[in-house]
């Protein structure tokens, strides 16, 4: 269970790292979602990052 805990752990610090980070596309994301609602935001995320593709 220990590992597993740190695991745990690990994780949660890793998403409020991701969470805490500024990019110009989570400030475009949260511009789209205050504007036009979270639906919109998540349907230009996808359109967003789907032109990248696998690198």
């Amino acid at each position: 269970m220990r590992g597993f805990q740190s695991t745990i752990d690990y994780g949660a610090e890793v998403f409020t790292l991701v969470l805490m980070a500024e990019s110009a596309e989570a400030d475009e994301f949260f511009k789209v979602a205050g504007a036009q609602g979270l639906k919109a935001a998540f349907k230009w995320r996808d359109a967003r990052f789907a032109l990248e593709g696998p690198q």
